[in-house]
């Protein structure tokens, strides 16, 4: 029987493969760094991309401005929270939001006050505005609010999205219990405005401005 080397049978590697071999790993490992570094894709993109969604349509019997002007009105969102105490504490803290301005609420969630601040980031009235997190528990939030006219509803439509802290152990906390409960604040939430827009009482807070 012909012998065959320990060599072949196992596919041990000269020394000129091996060189080549740690010189294609670590041509990769740059090549991987560079793209990295010269990324042009905003890092809040990136992570949207990871980010659990909630998205909600709701038809309201008003106009385009008096629902745009609602859903950013400082005070129409305290009397929407209650239930967790929220309360503009700097920034834009009565009246109606406008682009570039900020509010930071304060609130009580899971029996934990909590401090959040959000900026208006884009803003064409009356068909969408976006309000982002630049400062708080979350790595990132954003939301963004459309309005369209069909017949005589307006449709609003909101689409929000939240990266939690915590890694692994945010996402099993996103799946079990904080998606759901965010859906139910903004449910809740455009129920005020659309009780608010439908009705005589968006005078008491629009016509404040």
């Amino acid at each position: 029987m012909e012998f065959i080397s320990s060599r072949l049978f196992f596919n041990i590697p000269n020394r000129k493969e091996l060189l080549f071999m740690v010189f294609n790993f670590v041509l990769s490992a740059i090549q991987t760094l560079v793209a990295r570094l010269t990324d042009a894709t905003p890092k809040t993109n990136r992570l949207r991309k990871q980010m659990p969604k909630i998205e909600l349509r709701t038809e309201i019997k008003s106009t385009l401005e008096i629902c745009f002007d609602l859903s950013r009105s400082i005070e129409l969102h305290k009397i929407s929270t209650a239930q967790t105490k929220e309360q503009a504490i700097a920034g834009k803290t009565s009246g109606l939001i406008k682009l570039n301005q900020t509010v930071t609420w304060q609130a009580t969630h899971f029996g934990i006050k909590q401090k959040l601040t959000s900026k208006i980031t884009a803003f064409d009235r009356p068909n969408y505005f976006v309000d982002e997190q630049i400062e708080g528990i979350f790595k990132l939030i954003y939301h963004k609010h459309d309005f369209k006219r069909s017949a005589d509803k307006v449709i609003m439509i909101d689409s929000f999205e939240f990266h939690s802290p915590f890694g692994i152990f945010g996402r099993i906390f996103n799946n079990l219990v904080l998606t759901n409960y965010l859906k139910k604040l903004l449910i809740h939430r455009n129920q005020i405005i659309k009780e608010f827009a439908e009705t005589e009482k968006w005078k008491e807070v629009l016509n404040r401005e």
